[in-house]
């Protein structure tokens, strides 16, 4: 890793409090990054309600973990959460906003000697509780214009849609904002100029940008809902004004056949605050990739925030839905870029 290249804008220097037995540690658009010396795949994590906050806290250790046992390079993705108002939409875009950002201008620093990190499909998506239903929103935001305008329409009033797509318009023109912003001073800077040329190039032959379409996604005790049930009772609670509803995010998982397919489930046995969200999920992938031999839902012991105290038994079942969605390499065109591995680059995970 190059060390000069965390004094750009963007990332921060690797963290002192790191040792030679813990992972190191960088900062990056907001989110912390625990760095393995030889990653197999790179896991963006977005953690549950309230915990999501503060990853680098509650989520520390899972992360060390992945790391240090499993060769995982590990972002922990904050967002800030007012349960008030909890529009679940607008916590997806400021996350769009910001991930866009970190593809775009600190992989190119990350990948300042390995081109790793720019590649697609080495990422990997792992979500806990809200964190999994702020993954599918992320996936749906994804989709190509037409596609992701009439899934939209589908649940949402047009001045609804309206706002999403003026906002997300608005991302892109922050975006070109900043590139224009970087000089010629670095390689890193230069990549990023590269990269973003790139996506330019393709917005005007009416390409639109992947972002994570493709890449797989771990659900861990996902909370889709937003309802609390009460133990032992049966009853659910449930807030009217989170958006979308459970029944507007039923809607979009079923309705959407080309997105949702890379996806595996992590089942707490003493948890029931997921317990509905778990049953409708293991109902759609089953149907969706029933002709795949592998485990669409995996069963580990504990509660609903036993990813706040991994136990060896979370991290392998991480581990083996990780790595039963590992995805053939990409098709080659001679060129570099986040979407299309080159010829010679290095292995992704097996």
């Amino acid at each position: 890793m190059r060390h000069s290249a965390f004094s750009d804008s963007g990332l921060d220097p690797p963290s002192t409090m790191s040792t030679p037995s813990s992972p190191q540690r960088v900062r990056a658009c907001g989110s912390t990054v625990f760095l393995s010396p030889d990653p197999v795949r790179m896991v963006h994590l977005i953690g549950g309600f309230t915990f999501g906050s503060l990853p680098q806290i509650f989520y520390q250790r899972l992360a060390e973990r992945l790391c240090r046992e499993k060769r995982y390079s590990v972002v922990l993705h904050p967002f800030r959460f007012t349960p008030l108002l909890p529009d679940h939409w607008a916590l997806a875009l400021g996350l769009y906003e910001r991930l866009r950002l970190l593809q775009l201008r600190d992989l190119p620093l990350l990948s300042a000697r390995d081109p790793f990190y720019l590649f697609r499909r080495n990422h990997v998506w792992l979500g806990h509780s809200l964190g999994c239903k702020l993954i599918e929103l992320l996936e749906l935001l994804s989709l190509p214009f037409e596609q992701r305008h009439a899934a939209l329409l589908a649940i949402l009033r047009p001045e609804e849609v309206q706002r999403i797509e003026q906002l997300i318009g608005g991302t892109v023109q922050r975006l070109q904002t900043v590139a224009q912003g970087l000089g010629d001073s670095s390689e890193a800077q230069d990549l990023f100029a590269v990269e973003w040329q790139r996506q330019l190039t393709r917005r005007q032959q009416a390409v639109e940008p992947q972002f994570i379409l493709d890449q797989a996604s771990v659900l861990m005790a996902p909370q889709l809902s937003g309802a609390q049930r009460l133990p032992g009772t049966g009853l659910r609670l449930v807030d009217s004004r989170v958006q979308p509803s459970w029944e507007q995010t039923c809607y979009l998982v079923r309705s959407q056949q080309s997105i949702f397919h890379l996806t595996d489930v992590i089942r707490f046995d003493e948890d029931q605050i997921a317990a509905d969200d778990i049953h409708f999920l293991e109902q759609v992938l089953q149907a969706r990739q029933g002709h795949r031999d592998r485990a669409v839902v995996r069963e580990v012991p504990g509660g609903h925030l036993r990813p706040l105290c991994p136990t060896t038994a979370l991290v392998e079942a991480i581990d083996a839905s990780i790595r039963s969605q590992a995805l053939p390499a990409p098709p080659l065109d001679g060129g570099s870029s986040p979407t299309e591995a080159p010829a010679g680059a290095r292995a992704q995970a097996p």
